[in-house]
């Protein structure tokens, strides 16, 4: 398995071990020294104040960098879309009010590789993000000006197409090749920011990793990509309301304990040291060794065991039989114990009655009994008593 063990993009030895720290996961000592070194930055306000902040920044670093004669400049990286999409719209109003964005601009309807759909203002001096292999022809023969993630500058355009600088030189590109096949849109982002996943493959003289939405939803791993893009200097801005807000949230229901600056810090690097695992298609092979293993190793074991028992106790076999039919009944009987309790007390209720009616029973005929003798008696008596004779008649 191939693994990353240098970094060598960082011109200086504390920016690599910088970007090592990101790397291994120890943003808690990454951020610590870039902190030492200013550059790493809570920013205060709302989502629209801290994106300024950002445009700013890099407004200010690009001056810097220009009239320092640097060729590389300075890019910005943040986790979406909608962040990429915001911060270059600050960036481009900036540079736009200094004069460096062209009055030849023109709205098109737009679309991303995601589908999802905005209008996109092009004028000369604009940056613009591809979303697919693009063709053009560079000094009048056609080829590849670029392909998903490349970043070109608007040179002007026409109704047939745009110029544009590209990586192979000034090319012109025919509209038809910019457009979704599908939505008629251009397939064309905004270029003077990337989300961090674009962002891989790109070099710069310094970068902004933009954190405007704070860091809940980054990892170690975009941490790292985010903080090793420059050979210099890489500024990083975070949300401290975002984070704040976050932290508040995580605390327990009435739990007053006062979260301070430095407690942001920390949440910061708690969010950019975490390595969630990502499942792989490997991992079902490797499940299914460890678990062929370790059914083995457990029918070793019973064999074994069973062995030394037999050796030991010849008999053993019969006798665990024994055992485990006891075992067994034991088992069936103790699930109905409860029932059969339930069963004798109703029984135990039923001879009761039974006992009672059968006493009272006797007891009836023993009076019938008695009451059967009694007339007895006095019809014998009636037989036996003298019979009046009879006199005469009176006359």
């Amino acid at each position: 398995m191939p693994e990353l063990l240098t970094t060598i993009r960082q011109t200086t030895r504390r920016g690599r071990e910088i970007a090592g720290l990101f790397r291994e996961g120890e943003a808690v000592k990454a951020l610590a020294m870039k902190r030492e070194d200013g550059h790493a930055m809570l920013a205060g306000g709302d989502y629209k104040q801290v994106v300024a902040r950002i445009a700013d920044l890099y407004i200010t670093r690009r001056d810097i960098l220009l009239g320092s004669g640097a060729n590389g400049g300075i890019t910005v990286s943040a986790p979406t879309n909608e962040d990429v999409a915001a911060i270059s719209d600050a960036i481009r109003r900036r540079l736009r009010a200094r004069g460096e964005i062209g009055a030849d601009e023109r709205i098109y309807p737009a679309i991303d590789q995601n589908g999802e759909t905005y209008d996109l203002p092009i004028a000369a001096g604009d940056r613009l993000r591809l979303f697919r292999k693009t063709w053009g022809s560079v000094g009048g023969r056609g080829c590849e000006i670029g392909s998903n993630g490349d970043i070109v500058e608007v040179l002007g355009q026409n109704a047939n197409g745009l110029h544009l600088r590209s990586k192979r030189g000034d090319a012109f590109v025919e509209w038809r090749r910019l457009k979704d096949e599908t939505t008629g849109r251009l397939l064309l982002g905004r270029g003077h920011a990337l989300t961090t996943y674009a962002a891989q493959g790109a070099t710069s003289d310094e970068h902004i990793n933009a954190l405007p939405r704070g860091t809940s939803g980054v990892t170690a791993f975009t941490a790292y990509v985010a903080e090793s893009r420059s050979r210099g200097t890489t500024w990083t801005v975070i949300s401290e309301g975002a984070v704040h807000e976050a932290e508040r949230h995580r605390q327990a229901i009435g739990d007053i304990t006062p979260i301070t600056r430095e407690r942001v810090w920390e949440r910061v690097a708690e969010d950019l040291s975490r390595k969630p695992y990502k499942a792989l298609g490997i991992d079902l092979l490797a499940a299914a060794r460890r678990d062929r293993e370790q059914a083995l190793d457990a029918f070793l074991d019973c064999l074994v065991g069973l062995e030394r028992r037999r050796i030991e106790e010849p008999d053993f076999g019969r006798k665990t039989l024994s055992k485990l039919r006891a075992a067994a009944v034991n088992a069936s009987l103790g699930r109905h114990l409860q029932a059969l309790d339930h069963a004798m007390q109703e029984n135990a209720s039923i001879a009761g009655d039974l006992q009672r009616a059968r006493e009272a029973r006797e007891h009836l005929l023993a009076l019938r009994a008695e009451a059967t003798a009694a007339k007895q008696r006095i019809d014998e008596a009636a037989d036996a008593a003298p019979r009046p004779r009879k006199g005469p008649s009176p006359r």
